[in-house]
């Protein structure tokens, strides 16, 4: 029998099917959710009926449930973030429908997703004091709803009780909270900021930031390294500079001059070398809310990575801008020729097209001067950047200033040190009750600093696994150096693609990596936007796969497969690299008893049909071969099973 997934692909479908796919991101769950069911089926109710929805919620003392617009419904169970109980999709939801939600005393979780409800029907839900989670993304709320919702709770004894909270997408609330401490779901993490932001404003001690991240972006030798030593120092390229060995970062890049502004923004600006970009590890540190510099190279004439990157910084740092550079447009002269109005309507994050040159001479000089005057324009004038002046509390800049000196002297932060540097730096004579104690606002104050680029931190959330918790980086080297001792490991090559957690000791430098930081490394290579590590299944954490070492030679199974079995195609418009490698990891619980994989492809099993994904980049196309059970045919197992 057909996995329920699988037979949907066949629907229709007469000889090889040809699906066309938008974006990678489909393919790692045709067949890891091939056998899943969803927690919560959405139901379409009309106005009508969802009168009878609630009378049957008051009747009953429903703890949970969830009102989403039919666009909502289109989103996963994780990006709509519904609640444990029904999930209904009605079109709107009329303002009298929200009083009468309100009067729901013993719901524990609400869920009210892309409803418009604004600032009165917000104030209106405050009245809900058992609440332990609630949606409210994409309601229009603003910043009037926001603190009417915040003051409600930020002083009541039952608050600490609210573990899920999710204010985004409702408009600009930076009048009460910067966008860093809003984007996540850390209910608590949230009410801290906010006690503190409250606090400071009533002091005056709030100051503004005018900080942001810069991240040089592009493939290998396009000369990212020497087009940022031009922009700093002045100082054309060098021939005999060697490639950025890792990722190079400059702090605290006064930026006042590059536009006659009194104003200036500080810059840190991440340079990312080769190895991360092979290997895709620049995804950890890939923020939104910060300015992107795609630097392309005018020596090729058709260099289609840009749509690569783009969808890429898209997909990663949401409506950041982008200033895309055409860098070696030496003398002039102009061999890509890109089309920028494509571009800007595809792309709407794109800020502007500079082309530069980093060789010597006066004309080069000015291509230069004029990228500087774009990235601080773009830093001044960009809506997209305003938060760079977000006012601060200044115990949380004290904190910050700490942390940088420290990450000048040290590559890791235990996160037993940061709780101390919080306690102790935040905290100065007279100032009051400045020092930052609460574990909640230190995760808060932690995520500011590493969307600015003074650190990188992970397991931000209340429940993020242990080891992630256990320390943040101050050099991102640390992490990357163990990643590619890993992937080019010989002993990791010639043992398949495999290792054991107790080799990391022989292979990993014990001076820079003792054995409990070894869970951490693990934990980030395992991270679902890498993938570049699994557990092989039934080894209790022991032993691991890494895909991008397997074998490239693809085995020839396609000679000996059914010739009755089910063929989907499915073409992208863009095919990362490390797609394949990426599912692998994702889909490791359907490996065979007997793995067969290699890096572009697997065999796989679900629900007693064999599965053959099959990976070309060149042509970007994903094959898929489905073979049902022996003594049966897979359009027959289908029709069985109708």
């Amino acid at each position: 029998m057909l996995p329920a997934a699988v037979r949907g692909w066949g629907e229709g479908l007469r000889g090889d099917g040809i699906r066309k796919c938008e974006s990678p991101r489909e393919l790692p769950g045709l067949i890891v959710n091939a056998v899943k069911t969803p927690l919560n089926q959405p139901e379409e109710i009309t106005a009508a009926e969802l009168e009878k929805v609630l009378e049957q919620a008051r009747e009953k003392s429903w703890t949970a449930v969830s009102f989403i617009s039919p666009q909502a419904a289109g989103w996963d169970d994780t990006e709509r973030g519904v609640t444990p109980g029904p999930v209904y999709v009605i079109e709107a939801l009329p303002k009298e429908s929200v009083r009468t939600i309100s009067s729901l005393k013993k719901l524990s979780s609400l869920g009210l997703v892309d409803h418009q409800i604004g600032a009165e029907g917000t104030r209106a839900l405050a009245s809900l004091t058992a609440l332990t989670s609630l949606n409210l993304n994409d309601n229009q709320i603003g910043a009037a709803g926001a603190r009417a919702l915040l003051e409600s709770w930020v002083d009541r004894p039952s608050a600490e009780n609210l573990t899920h909270l999710d204010l985004q997408e409702n408009g600009d609330l930076s009048s009460i909270l910067p966008g860093e401490a809003l984007d996540t779901t850390d209910a608590q993490s949230i009410l801290a900021a906010y006690r503190r932001y409250r606090s400071a404003a009533e002091q005056d001690t709030l100051r503004p930031l005018n900080e942001a991240k810069l991240l040089v972006v592009g493939n290998e030798a396009v000369g990212k390294t020497s087009l940022i030593r031009y922009l700093l120092e002045n100082a054309p390229r060098d021939p005999s500079e060697p490639k950025t060995p890792g990722t190079a970062i400059h702090e605290r890049i006064d930026t006042r001059a590059w536009l006659a502004s009194e104003g200036g923004v500080t810059l840190n600006i991440w340079d990312f070398g080769g190895q991360e970009i092979m290997y895709g590890t620049h995804r950890f540190f890939l923020t939104a809310r910060s300015l992107y510099l795609l630097v392309l190279e005018d020596r090729r004439q058709d260099d289609r990575s840009v749509y690569d990157w783009l969808r890429t910084i898209r997909n990663r740092g949401d409506r950041s801008p982008v200033i895309v550079v055409i860098n070696k447009s030496d003398e002039g002269k102009q061999d890509l020729r890109l089309d920028e109005s494509s571009l800007l309507q595809d792309y709407p994050s794109i800020a502007a097209f500079v082309r530069t040159s980093c060789d010597p001479g006066e004309s080069s000089a000015a291509t230069i001067q004029k990228l500087r005057e774009v990235i601080a324009d773009t830093l001044e004038n960009d809506e997209r950047l305003k938060h760079v002046r977000d006012p601060i509390p200044q115990p949380w800049l004290r904190v910050k200033s700490a942390v940088a000196q420290m990450a000048r002297e040290q590559r890791v932060l235990a996160r037993r040190d940061f709780e101390r540097l919080c306690e102790q730096t935040g905290s100065v004579a007279g100032s009051g009750n400045s020092a930052i104690s609460d574990s909640d606002e230190q995760r808060a104050l932690l995520r500011l600093l590493h969307d600015l680029g003074v650190v990188v931190a992970h397991g931000l959330e209340r429940d993020a696994p242990s080891a992630r918790r256990a320390i943040t980086l101050l050099d991102p080297n640390w992490l990357t150096g163990a990643i590619y001792t890993l992937l080019n490991s010989l002993t990791v090559r010639d043992q398949g693609g495999e290792f054991a957690r107790a080799q990391m000791v022989d292979l990993l430098d014990a001076g820079l990596y003792p054995t409990p930081r070894h869970e951490f490394v693990l934990g980030m290579m395992q991270d679902p936007e890498v993938g570049l590590c699994f557990e092989l299944p039934g080894t209790d954490h022991e032993r691991y796969l890494v895909p991008e070492v397997l074998p490239a030679s693809e085995p020839d199974l396609l000679g000996i497969w059914p010739p009755n079995s089910l063929r989907f195609l499915y073409q992208y418009s863009f095919l990362p690299p490390g797609l394949i490698p990426r599912f692998i990891v994702q889909a490791h619980q359907n490996l065979t008893d007997t793995p067969t994989r290699w890096r572009t492809g697997v065999l796989l099993g679900a629900a007693g049909c064999k599965v053959l994904v099959r990976g070309d980049r060149d042509r970007r196309r994903i094959d898929i071969h489905v073979a049902a059970p022996a003594g049966t045919s897979a359009r027959g197992a289908q029709r069985r099973d109708e």
